[in-house]
C-alpha cells in the first residue's frame, strides 16, 4: 500500500478566509480539515472554505465521543457541534489560575492541561470544570492511554499519570 502524496493548493486570494500565518491544521475522522491562521479558524470541506470563528489563539483540537469538535484556547474552549454547526464558547478562568496548555480525551472525559499544577475535566454538554491539582508543575502534554488513564509531561523530572476513576496522580522518574 502505498500513500497518496498528492496535494491540493488553496489560495487565500480566491478564498479569503484561510489566512496566510498558519498555526496549526487539524483533520477529523470524516476527513474535514481546519485550518488555524490570524483570521480565525477555517474549514475545508471538499472544495469549500469557510470561517468558523475569529478566534486565532487556538493551541489544540480534539474529536469528543459524540462527534462534536473542540478547539483549546489559552483561557477557553470552543465546542462545535458538526451537524447544527453550533458553537458553545466554555471559559477556563475558573478552572486554573494559569492558562491552559493542552487537551485530549480519554475514556471519554475532555481534559485540560494548565500552567499552574492543575488538570481539570471539562463537561461539554453542562459547561462544568472540575479542576485536580498536584504539585506535577506545568503541564506541557496530556497523552491518553487505553486504560484511560492521563499521562501528563509536565516541566519536571519524570512523568506523572492521573487515575480519574480513583482521583490519584502519581509520579514516575
Amino acid at each position: 500500500f502505498a500513500p497518496d502524496l498528492s496535494y491540493r493548493l488553496f489560495n487565500d486570494d480566491v478564498h479569503g478566509h484561510i489566512g496566510k500565518e498558519i498555526s496549526g491544521i487539524y483533520e477529523d475522522s470524516l476527513g474535514v480539515i481546519y485550518a488555524v491562521s490570524e483570521k480565525g479558524i477555517s474549514v475545508i470541506s471538499g472544495d469549500v472554505v469557510s470561517l468558523i470563528t475569529r478566534a486565532d489563539d487556538v493551541l489544540a483540537f480534539d474529536e469528543l465521543p459524540d462527534g462534536d469538535l473542540a478547539f483549546l484556547s489559552p483561557d477557553r474552549l470552543l465546542i462545535l457541534d458538526r451537524s447544527t454547526k453550533e458553537q458553545k464558547w466554555i471559559d477556563l478562568a475558573g478552572a486554573g489560575a494559569g492558562n491552559a496548555t493542552s487537551m485530549t480525551v480519554t475514556d471519554g472525559k475532555l481534559f485540560v492541561g494548565f500552567r499552574d499544577n492543575t488538570i481539570a475535566y471539562v463537561d461539554p454538554m453542562t459547561s462544568e470544570l472540575v479542576g485536580h491539582r498536584s504539585e506535577m508543575g506545568r503541564v506541557r502534554y496530556l497523552f491518553p492511554d487505553p486504560e484511560g488513564l492521563l499521562w501528563i509531561a509536565t516541566d519536571r523530572t519524570g512523568i506523572w499519570s492521573y487515575d480519574s476513576s480513583k482521583d490519584r496522580f502519581r509520579h514516575y522518574e
